[in-house]
């Protein structure tokens, strides 16, 4: 096998990391679009609003939230 052949099929199976645990809940939280608007409003903390994501017991850190904004998840969120 080449290089360029090895460097495609290990491109191919490459993944970014853990599934962004903010898409997660997004996907199945049933106050999913007001989560949304959450994150997308910048003058709200993470840690706010983690804090009131594990109080309706969705477990998510604030960093989780700040990557998720910043599009610097594995979520594919541009």
């Amino acid at each position: 096998m080449s290089f360029t052949e090895a460097l495609e099929k290990a491109k191919a199976e490459y993944s970014k990391g853990p599934t962004c645990t903010v898409a997660l809940i997004l996907k199945s939280h049933p106050d999913a679009d007001e989560i949304k608007a959450s994150i997308e409003e910048r003058g709200i903390p993470g840690t706010v609003i983690a804090r009131a994501l594990e109080a309706t017991g969705s477990k998510v850190k604030a960093e989780a939230i700040q990557r998720h904004r910043r599009g610097a998840c594995g979520c594919g969120r541009p």
